[in-house]
């Protein structure tokens, strides 16, 4: 199959940008030919030949329409959440209508359907219902969201497709477990990891909150846990800097809820987390902690997964439905239930064969390969050849 995939990608500061990056080098090495519409102009990728980039002018959106019809692809897949593109929404629309036009497939994978619906209400559902007229395919990653799609915005179940966020391996540590532990002064404290951009509904304040009342209760907790915060705000596009602010306000919030409760020296912030430590947090975390307010979907549970951590996470969208069944969660996200729920987990961390159990099953559901497969199928789009590459 031939795709276009149409996303921001790195060196852009965005979890979408290395959501595709990755997606795009695997449906490569299934065997897929891939070109890419970036967000902002960038150099061809290892992986992938970049058309062009979104564009204001209509000269220039004339010039991408037939760069995209030359490369005569099976489908445009379009990576899509409002806060990533923001004031290139206009521009990101524009091509895709005229791609359809000339009767190119569109497939259109969105990653904040429910929780765009949620925060911004009526005018989220009128805009998730013009654009998802537009696809061929609707992709989503959890039952949540193709329920908010069907009986919310009434986008037909025929078009909405189903799978979860692929689970990739791992790349060697460039800064080793220890090396971080080292570092931050660790030593042999039981690491609490929240990874990742930090944001009102990753729930750092509702962890941080459990872990003033687990150490209220336990004096001694404190000398054997440490949280560490390994991330910072997210970067957003200047139509969008109020929501980038909010989160700012957000994590000072936080900071001064760790020194009101004594905390300072059980929560680390690291800030910014460069590539190469990625791994090597997850390797020196004991647990991943994601206390999730509302999740449709999350990267982070995936490089949990990759690295085998053990997760602790509420219950909520996505998260549930990966975790619930087989791994503990937490009970709610009130202070006493959050620290209930990390009191069992340091009593009895999850058996490690359980949680390689779940955690093959979920690699295995959500294989790129299987995604290329079954679009293919969707789509009607030489599907022995598909299957049998995939």
């Amino acid at each position: 199959m031939r795709i276009v995939l149409v996303s921001p990608l790195p060196p852009a500061r965005d979890g979408i940008a290395d959501y595709s990056a990755r997606l795009a080098a695997a449906y490569s090495a299934a065997g897929h030919e891939v070109a890419a519409v970036t967000a902002e102009p960038q150099p061809d990728a290892a992986w992938a030949p970049v058309l062009g980039s979104l564009t204001w002018s209509p000269l220039g959106l004339l010039g991408l329409v037939r760069a995209v019809r030359r490369w005569r692809p099976d489908a445009v897949q379009v990576q899509h959440g409002i806060a990533t593109y923001g004031p290139r929404l206009l521009p990101l629309w524009a091509l895709v209508v005229a791609c359809r036009l000339v009767g190119v497939r569109l497939v259109l994978t969105h990653h904040e359907v429910t929780r765009d619906v949620d925060r911004l209400g009526l005018p989220a559902r009128m805009y998730y219902r013009f654009v998802s007229a537009l696809a061929t395919v609707v992709h989503v990653h959890t039952d949540k969201a193709r329920d908010t799609l069907v009986d919310v915005l009434d986008v037909p179940a025929e078009r909405v497709l189903v799978m979860p966020h692929p689970v990739y391996d791992s790349p060697a540590a460039e800064v080793p477990a220890a090396e971080l532990r080292l570092r931050h002064g660790l030593a042999d404290r039981t690491v609490l990891l929240l990874f990742g951009f930090v944001h009102v509904e990753k729930g750092l304040r509702e962890l941080v909150e459990g872990l003033a009342v687990l150490v209220e209760r336990d004096p001694a907790v404190a000398d054997r846990v440490r949280l560490v915060v390994a991330g910072d705000v997210r970067p957003r596009p200047a139509a969008f800097g109020r929501f980038e602010q909010a989160d700012h306000d957000y994590l000072d919030a936080v900071r001064t809820r760790v020194a009101d409760h004594g905390l300072g020296p059980v929560v680390e912030f690291t800030g910014h987390v460069p590539d190469g430590e990625v791994t090597g947090w997850f390797e020196a975390a004991d647990v991943a902690v994601l206390p999730y307010t509302h999740s449709e979907q999350s990267g982070v549970a995936n490089l949990a997964i990759a690295a085998g951590t053990p997760v602790l996470a509420s219950s909520t969208g996505g998260l549930g439905e990966l975790f619930a069944r087989d791994l503990p969660t937490f009970a709610g996200l009130e202070p006493e239930q959050v620290a209930d729920g990390l009191a069992r987990f340091l009593d009895a961390a999850p058996d490690p064969a359980v949680v390689a159990a779940c955690y093959a099953g979920l690699t295995d559901a959500s294989s790129p390969a299987r995604l290329a497969t079954l679009l293919s199928q969707r789509l009607g789009v030489d599907v022995d050849r598909t299957e049998a590459v995939a």
